[in-house]
């Protein structure tokens, strides 16, 4: 998300960046700890970015901190996150030159933001201006996952779109569906989230508890919906079938999200006699996503606030990240870590 260019006096460093600073370590297999790390120079093509606010991919986040690899993260122990958003302290020569410059405040996709300071690549920044919507934006991740899906699926006002799965990556993406004037099901078997999600993203929630979803929803939809966007990171061969079963022809199925490890069980034929495209958008898009996104976030338009189900200071940061290898899991939504400092901290 782009600031129109002013006058803007250069400085490449704040003079009061400590040594070490508040960090969020995954040390082993489920355990995870609140320490220090050494606060590191940025690179010729990076900034050093202040930490205001950091948010959990709990789906991502867990696969990585039980040791199950991902893309994202490094050998333990780490610093995990991926997303935050925060003020520019410091940046190399390249990253001034791209007119990144000290007291920017800016939303980022890198490694390792569960910390006050981190170091990330400019190509992973975006110079926002700065709202009370800013603790949303460091969540931007999982909605550009889905606006990079829904982008790829070509949906259209007034299509239908089935998301299975309400966990957030499912919930935005319902937001941004809508948005786009498109009707929208979504499906879990967590209650919570089905409350949520009738409440602020889609047109019809469906207990999957209740039975296979394309019996529930052939009455309204006899001719099958536009678009299926299986969101669960499952992947199931069950799943999978009825999600083929509710579509129409010529629709499309969407794998969004978290693909890695994940074996997709496909039988050709109903695809074949549907006419049915597969699609793996996976990430987050490219720079114009990302972008639209934070805009839609700080708009207002896209609204995460009551998605959010934790908001906690950085001090309560290792209590709240361990209940993700608890059964309390299931009620983490949007979860978001303070690291602003304080008066004694």
């Amino acid at each position: 998300m782009s600031i129109p260019n002013a006058s803007r006096t250069k400085r490449t460093r704040e003079s009061d960046i400590p040594d070490s600073a508040p960090a969020l370590i995954v040390e082993d297999v489920e355990k995870v700890t609140l320490g220090q790390r050494t606060v590191r120079e940025p690179g010729p093509s990076q900034a050093l970015i202040k930490t205001e606010y950091s948010g959990v991919s709990v789906g991502t986040e867990l696969r990585a901190a039980t040791g199950r690899p991902t893309q994202i993260f490094g050998p333990m122990p780490y610093v995990p996150g991926y997303q935050a958003v925060g003020r520019v302290m410091a940046v190399g020569e390249q990253a001034a030159s791209a007119d990144f410059q000290v007291g920017d405040t800016v939303a980022c996709v890198t490694s390792g933001t569960h910390q006050r300071y981190f170091v990330s690549d400019i190509s992973g920044l975006h110079r926002i201006e700065p709202n009370d919507r800013l603790p949303t934006a460091a969540l931007f991740a999982q909605p550009a996952v889905g606006a990079n899906a829904l982008n790829m699926a070509c949906l259209k006002t007034g299509d239908v779109i089935l998301i299975l799965g309400q966990g957030l990556i499912g919930q935005a993406m319902a937001q941004l569906a809508r948005l786009r004037g498109a009707y929208v099901i979504g499906t879990d078997v967590v209650p919570k989230r089905l409350e949520l999600s009738a409440a602020h993203c889609v047109d019809w929630a469906v207990d999957a508890n209740e039975g296979p979803v394309s019996a529930q929803i052939a009455d309204r939809h006899a001719l099958g919906v536009d678009v299926v966007a299986e969101a669960t990171g499952t992947g199931g061969a069950s799943l999978v079938d009825d999600a083929v079963e509710c579509l129409g022809k010529g629709g499309t199925f969407a794998q969004v999200g978290a693909t890695h490890e994940l074996r997709l069980e496909l039988r050709l034929t109903p695809l074949a006699e549907k006419g049915i495209r597969v699609l793996v958008p996976g990430g987050v898009g490219d720079r114009r996503c990302q972008a639209g996104v934070l805009r839609l976030l700080m708009s207002g338009a896209l609204n995460l606030h009551p998605l959010i189900s934790d908001f906690v200071p950085w001090q309560k940061s290792a209590a709240i990240y361990s209940q993700l290898f608890a059964s309390q899991r299931d009620g983490l939504n949007g979860v978001v870590i303070d690291w602003r400092e304080r008066p004694g901290d």
